[in-house]
């Protein structure tokens, strides 16, 4: 009977993995992209492209998490933020 190592299995997780809890990898993702909204629509988008039905969902997101956080995967830049046009001021013109 062939046993099947981690390095046999796709997006199976390391030993190393394991011993990591998913909070210090939120953590450590969360220095590389300081937007909790760009990270998390990051790694939602990575989890359902790297996904694969054999595996659990929980190794897939934590390979993206680790990922995130040694750099190998980021989300696009974000766009320069324009400022809104000012508002004119209201004139009132009382007793109308």
């Amino acid at each position: 009977m062939l046993r099947s190592t981690p390095a046999l299995i796709p997006n199976s997780p390391q030993p190393q993995m394991k011993e990591k809890m998913r909070s210090n990898l939120v953590y450590r993702a969360a220095l590389k992209i300081e937007n909790k909204f760009l990270l998390s629509t990051t790694v939602m988008q990575a989890v359902r492209k790297l996904h694969i039905n054999s595996t659990r969902t929980e190794d897939t997101s934590n390979r993206v998490f680790i990922d995130v956080a040694e750099g190998r995967y980021a989300h696009g830049e974000l766009p320069e933020i324009v400022p809104p046009p000012t508002i004119d001021t209201l004139v009132i013109v009382p007793g109308i």
